[in-house]
């Protein structure tokens, strides 16, 4: 497949509503050809050759550790999928790009298969997730022996977070050219934020799913004794349990709106005071990423309320005077709180000056260029 002057995307269609929005988004793009391969039951003969072929690697692994092959289909079946179907399609291409911990094995396979070089984006600390940083141990970890093996091939090494980079220099010491590269939106995207006039401050948080275990119940326990200061507007697709249990008990200060295309999202974080980045530490690796939103936040001016992970606090004392840092403990929360109420009017008179202290500094028209430096 030879596509001249034009990008390849090749994802997988997971089978749920953010499908449809993904499309939507890369159609947008020019000289970008997608294709997507199935990650669903169907069609049915790859997606159980796949799973079957996971399942007896996570029993070989144990016997054949030093194998990259087993590694790879034990950590991700799409790694099989995806390696069988761009040995057979893919022929002439002069940069491969891999993102997600499961394209690791088939970029370099292909890179070596091809003779082309290859780049690698660590968005997240693969062996960190569903891990405690106490617990780490990189050892008898499938991810963290991927990547101390075949990240060194790689021609550069991007990442998504200064701890991310860190832990991974660490973790694998002879990466070529490693490349701090922040999640940052164009700036065309965030329209100059609106005045706010309503009495309550207007609170906002967005992810793809509006869920259990995403850091909102300990805080809207607590936002339950400050109702008559603050509302809160969660975008995403509601889950009903989770709209039963926190929802539905709380609508008088609580409004939820559904997944939106991304530039759209970004242009009516605007018209509120405060983004919400409560990340919960639930793993190693949580602590260590910035997500999207909090990049979203701070281009929009808005101010944050951030829990206090390695990777927030980075970023919060950063940008002084652009959020603040709280744990989960519901007092320290209540303090939090208490404190943004106090100082409402001085956060919405420095929305403006924070929207124009970033747009020349946090942005991917910025971050791109580190791309362009050989």
């Amino acid at each position: 497949m030879s596509l001249e002057n034009e990008c390849i995307f090749i994802g997988f269609r997971l089978g749920n509503w953010s499908d449809q929005y993904e499309q939507q988004q890369l159609s947008v793009e020019h000289n970008v050809k997608t294709i997507y391969l199935s990650a669903t039951r169907s069609p049915f003969i790859p997606w159980l050759f796949s799973t079957v072929a996971q399942y007896l690697s996570v029993l070989l692994v144990r016997i054949f550790r030093r194998s990259v092959l087993i590694n790879a289909m034990a950590s991700n079946k799409r790694s099989l999928l995806l390696w069988s179907f761009v040995k057979a399609n893919i022929r002439d291409v002069d940069l491969i790009i891999a993102h997600n911990i499961g394209t690791l094995y088939p970029a370099y396979k292909l890179s070596q298969h091809l003779n082309k070089p290859f780049h690698f984006d660590v968005e997240d600390f693969y062996p960190g997730e569903g891990v405690l940083r106490g617990q780490f141990n990189p050892g008898n970890n499938q991810e963290a022996f991927l990547m101390k093996n075949l990240l060194p091939f790689a021609l550069r090494v991007t990442f998504a977070s200064q701890p991310i980079m860190d832990e991974t220099l660490r973790l694998c010491d002879d990466i070529r050219r490693p490349l701090l590269i922040n999640n940052c939106f164009s700036k065309i995207e965030f329209d100059a934020p609106s005045e706010v006039t309503p009495e309550k401050i207007q609170l906002v948080w967005y992810s793809q799913n509006i869920n259990h275990s995403r850091g909102l119940e300990p805080f809207i326990e607590v936002l339950k004794s400050f109702s008559d200061d603050f509302q809160l507007t969660l975008i995403g697709q509601l889950h009903q349990p989770f709209a039963d249990n926190w929802i539905e008990p709380n609508k008088h200060f609580i409004k939820v709106i559904p997944p939106q295309l991304q530039v759209d999202l970004h242009r009516s974080l605007g018209k509120y005071d405060i983004g919400l980045a409560l990340e919960p530490g639930k793993d190693f690796n949580n602590e260590l990423a910035l997500s999207n939103k909090i990049w979203a936040y701070l281009q929009a001016g808005l101010y944050i309320i951030a829990t206090d992970t390695e990777g927030q606090r980075i970023l919060i004392n950063q940008y002084t005077g652009h959020g603040i840092l709280t744990s989960i403990d519901p007092n320290e929360l209540k303090k939090c709180l208490q404190k943004v109420i106090d100082e409402k009017e001085l956060i919405r008179q420095g929305k403006l000056r924070r929207f124009n202290s970033v747009t020349d500094v946090a942005s991917w028209e910025v971050e791109s260029l580190k791309l362009a430096v050989d």
